[in-house]
């Protein structure tokens, strides 16, 4: 793909190509995009993070293969759990006490994980390169709830599968674009 001349892709591909910190497309002069009507929505869904009680117990089950101390991060899985229970469906203006508390344990819990897989000797490469990108997707994503940025909005949603989902979203991708 680096050689040729055109390149065809699709909406989520060129997002991520346009948001994340490495390079997915050769380097390029101008984009066509077809059916640009819906690129506003597919570059939203790239960037939209969302944050379950489960996603954070997977992430801890992962790192338990590879290092101890990882009961802060599951208990900080119950404290969002029992947060988000107590919400409703919908946007979040403000983050309610309850709820900032138990992002803020997820966050730090999930940062001190990382620094704990960091640190681990003799752990299988490929087993703690898992474990690092979901602890890290989790840590990310609680950071950026926890922030509570005027540029995003937050809210949640309800799935019949993943139960209480807790979303946060850019107001608006032009500037990401």
């Amino acid at each position: 793909a680096a050689e040729v001349e055109i390149v065809v892709t699709n909406h989520a591909l060129l997002a991520i190509d346009a948001l994340e910190s490495f390079a997915v497309l050769p380097e390029h002069d101008a984009v066509v995009v077809d059916e640009a009507h819906e690129l506003v929505d597919r570059v939203t869904g790239v960037a939209t993070d969302e944050l379950t009680a489960p996603m954070v117990q997977r992430a801890a089950g992962r790192a338990r293969r590879i290092v101890d101390g990882t009961e802060d991060l599951t208990d900080a899985a119950a404290a969002l759990e029992a947060a988000l229970a107590t919400l409703p469906e919908g946007r979040i203006v403000e983050l309610p006490e309850q709820l900032a508390t138990s992002v803020a344990l997820v966050r730090d819990a999930a940062r001190d994980v990382v620094s704990e897989i960091g640190r681990a000797k003799q752990a299988d490469d490929g087993a703690r390169k898992v474990a690092v990108a979901m602890v890290e997707a989790v840590h990310e994503t609680a950071e950026r709830v926890a922030a509570h940025s005027p540029y995003d909005v937050t809210w949640v949603s309800q799935d019949a599968r993943r139960g209480s989902v807790l979303k946060v979203a850019p107001l608006s991708v032009n500037g990401l674009l």
